[in-house]
């Protein structure tokens, strides 16, 4: 947190991450909700879909990302910036990159559709 104590005041952030677990299968999103440098939300779930979880961890940070955007949605929040370290997380939503898969296809429109009520950076 030091890091995120020492910027300047943004607004809503969110830092996102995925993670896979080779020996289940599973794998799961996260995601931490900052405002005025405090940490306002910690939100974590995990999945065990076959054919999503091919994605490993990728399937992960994706879920982080919307487990973000599903929070500032459902909480009234009108700009939220989301960092990650899987560049595809950006370029899928920013339509840089196609979405050849169905997660991938499902992810870009979620956030096209989002973006109807919420600024995504």
């Amino acid at each position: 947190l030091d890091y995120i104590e020492a910027k300047e005041n943004r607004g809503y952030e969110a830092y996102v991450d995925g993670s896979y677990d080779e020996a289940t299968g599973r794998y799961s999103g996260a995601a931490v909700i900052i405002h005025n440098k405090e940490v306002v939300k910690e939100i974590a779930k995990s999945f065990s879909d076959d054919e999503d979880g091919k994605l490993r961890n990728v399937s992960g940070e994706i879920e982080g990302s919307i487990l973000a955007i599903e929070y500032a949605l459902n909480n009234g929040i009108e700009e939220i910036s989301i960092f990650h370290d899987y560049s595809g997380i950006g370029k899928w939503a920013d339509d840089e990159w196609k979405a050849n898969l169905p997660k991938t296809i499902r992810y870009k429109e979620y956030v096209r559709e989002s973006r109807k009520n919420l600024k995504i950076n």
